[in-house]
Order: structure tokens, then sequence, then C-alpha cells
């Protein structure tokens, strides 16, 4: 029986030893998967990527029951060349087949078994081993990688996509960063280059992030949110006394460790707050909701906006070259509004209409969506949404003070642990 393509690209690859592929291939060509477990177990081969916690939060993905064609492997066509994959390259079944066998032999995951049907077989960027991808932002991909020193998150800058002007937000992104530490900022190691692929090094969260965990569970705990964006207030303060505007604090930013610790991340739309600051953002264009394009004078705004249309500051629509902490405030304000409510505070419309409701309208008491929301946080929340910046409250260390109130790192852990 002829070996698949796909035995060879595994092994060109280096993700598995000769020896063990050799037996996996045995054992396939003899439909043997019930053995396929114990010759695992035996291998000295390190697998920690296939049961580690990433596999739970960021899905080292199982295959179903029969894999019909290349492209139900995996949804995700991030790679680390920063091509999208071509789901019409040449896979014959029985490359389909060995595939679903090694992964459910847990030899490789979903995302490696998609590589390498697609004719990749690079899993490194300087000296990192990846094993997954893992999560993806306005514009860039971001891979779980290994090296002796334990796991890292990597955000990589698609080759596809490497402009001048992303190439600038990129390094831009990177200075940012470069002096922050902070237990409530998510932890930037460095960066490198590798060929002509840009990538930087962070630390690795293992529990997901805020936007998942209120898909899975809807409206959140008071303890629980209070917990999570008192947290993220801290964080936000020292950007700000650091002279940082984060401009683009959101559920999907606030990552959460499975020791009870919430962080923020993605420093991709930060600037310094200083009048007529000079944009570094040159190229203006619109994906997914995050948003960076002119606003009309039907909206009252001029010049450029950077943010996510959901969570941005009437101040912010209205005066986006002069970036003040209060934008930031607002955004957690908008964010804490809908982990208690299960609602934005502005939801209805396209992103015109989302403006101008909120440079004309307070939204709607979030009592009336969870009564359970004592009436001081209403207040608080009020004080951080207001559309006036010089009635919102000033600091988010203000912010932060006032919600531990209702804080409970412990019901936060526990929270997590069952959920």
């Amino acid at each position: 029986m002829e070996a698949p393509k796909l035995y060879h690209y595994v092994k060109a690859s280096g993700l598995v030893s000769p020896e063990l592929l050799d037996e996996f291939l045995g054992r396939f060509e003899s439909d043997d998967l019930f053995s396929v477990e114990g010759i695992v177990a035996s291998d000295s081969v390190d697998r920690k990527h296939l049961q580690h916690p990433a596999c739970l939060c960021y899905g080292i993905r199982r295959l179903p029951e029969a894999v019909e064609d290349a492209q139900s492997l995996d949804s995700s066509d991030a790679s680390l060349d920063g091509e999208a994959v071509d789901h019409d390259c040449n896979v014959t079944l029985l490359d389909r087949r060995f595939a679903e066998f090694l992964v459910r032999g847990g030899l490789l995951n979903d995302w490696q078994v998609q590589q390498l049907l697609n004719g990749r077989t690079k899993f490194t960027l300087g000296d990192y081993r990846i094993f997954d991808a893992i999560g993806r932002g306005g514009y860039g991909h971001v891979f779980l990688g290994y090296d002796e020193r334990g796991y890292v998150a990597l955000k990589v800058l698609p080759l596809a996509r490497t402009t001048p002007e992303l190439t600038q937000r990129f390094l831009h992104e990177i200075e940012i960063q470069r002096n922050l530490i902070h237990p409530n900022l998510v932890r930037y190691f460095g960066s490198g280059r590798d060929g002509n692929v840009h990538y930087m090094v962070h630390e690795f969260i293992d529990g997901g992030d805020l936007r998942e965990l209120f898909a899975k569970e809807g409206s959140l705990p008071v303890e629980v949110v209070a917990t999570i964006l008192g947290q993220i207030a801290r964080g936000v303060h020292y950007l700000h006394e650091n002279g940082i505007i984060h401009r683009d604090i959101k559920p999907a930013n606030v990552l959460l460790s499975s020791e009870g610790l919430a962080k923020l991340t993605d420093m991709g739309l930060a600037v310094p707050f200083e009048r007529n600051f000079k944009d570094p953002f040159v190229r203006m264009f619109e994906e997914g909701n995050l948003l960076e394009c002119q606003i009309d004078s039907a909206s009252k705004g001029t010049g450029r906006v950077a943010g996510t249309v959901d969570y941005i500051a009437p101040d912010q629509i209205r005066n986006p070259l002069e970036p003040v902490p209060g934008w930031d405030i607002y955004s957690l304000g908008c964010t804490l509004y809908q982990m208690l409510t299960g609602f934005l505070p502005y939801p209805n419309g396209d992103v015109k209409q989302k403006f101008r409701d909120r440079i004309n309208c307070d939204p709607k008491d979030p009592r009336l969506f969870n009564q359970a929301i004592p009436f001081d946080l209403v207040d608080l929340l009020r004080g951080m949404l207001s559309r006036e910046p010089y009635e919102r409250i000033a600091t988010a260390r203000e912010v932060a003070e006032r919600l531990e109130v209702w804080s409970s790192p412990e019901g936060l852990l526990s929270y997590l642990k069952f959920t």
C-alpha cells in the first residue's frame, strides 16, 4: 500500500519522530486505531501541547466522526507564512483518513493537520515551536508557541498583508509595549523576524477571553464582573500614568488566566495622549467591527476614529485627534454594562446610527435587564458612560476602587473552575 502524501509532509515537518510516525502508519494500514493510545503513551516525544490547558480554551479541536473534505478539519486559515490556506489543494481520500487517524490518536492537532494537508511543513518562528493557531485580531494572527522557558503567544503580521502602513502599526505596537509591566497587562517579552514574517512574543494566558466567557454564560454574576473589570481598571490606570491611551478596551481584549487574573491585551491602537498627536495609523479601513475610517458630518465627527464601534466614547467620535483617558473609562463602562446586562449600551443600527445614539442619548437603565445589579453599581456605570467627558469619572483608579465593594477574587476563581 502506498503511503499517504500526508505521511511525507508530517515526516518533513519534524513534528513527530520518524519511528513513531512509521508505527502509526503501520497501524493505519491495518486499520488498528484502538491500539494507537498505547503507542502514544510509551513514546518519548514531548506532546505537552496536546494536554496543555490551551487545548480546552483555545480549541485543539477534535475531528468529526468522518472527514469529508480538508476544509472541515479546521475553520482557521491562519498560517505561519501569513497566506490563506488553499482548500483546493490535491488532497486524496487516503490523506483525509490518515489525517483523522493522526488526530484521533493524539499525535497531532487539527490545525497542524490542516497546515500539512495544504503542503506546509514549517512549524517554527525563530526559536519557537508552533503548536496551534489560538486567535485572530484586526490585522494579525496569534499562535501558541513553546521554547525551553515555556509556552508563549506569538502575534504574527501576515505576510500577505505586510504593507508599509501595517508594518508601521506593528512596530508602533512593539514600541508602546516595550517598557510596560503590570500584573493586569499581558506581558510583552520581545519581537523578531523570521524571513519576511514579523512577530512579537507575549505571555500566554491559558483561560480564554472575556468575550468567550460571556458567549458561553450570558450575563455574568455581579461579583465576577466587578472582580474582572476592577483588575482591568488597575491595568488601565497604569497605562494612563505612563501616558498611554489603549483605545480598544472590549471583552475580546480581556484575557483570563486559570489562576483568576484578568489581563488587558492588544496594544495595536494604543497611543500617547497629547493634543494634536500624530496618528501612526495612516491606512484607514473597516474590518469586522474594527473601525478606522473617516466619519462624515452626519455623525458630528471629523478626522479619524480608531477603535471598536460598540465601545467608542462620544468625545472620541467628536475629537478623534485629542486622545484623553476618558475614552478608556467609557470603553470600560460599555464592557461593564454588557457583562452585567447581556446587552450593549447602544445595540441598534449601523455604525452611523450607533454613533448618533451615543452622542445624543443615554443608554437604558441596566436594571431593566438585570434587577440584581446594585443601585450603587448603576451609579458607577452612569459615571463611566456619561456623554460629557467633564461629567465622566475621572480616573480608572476610582473605577477600580469603587468596584472593590462587589469584588471577590475567590468567587471569580471558583466561577472559572466550574465554567
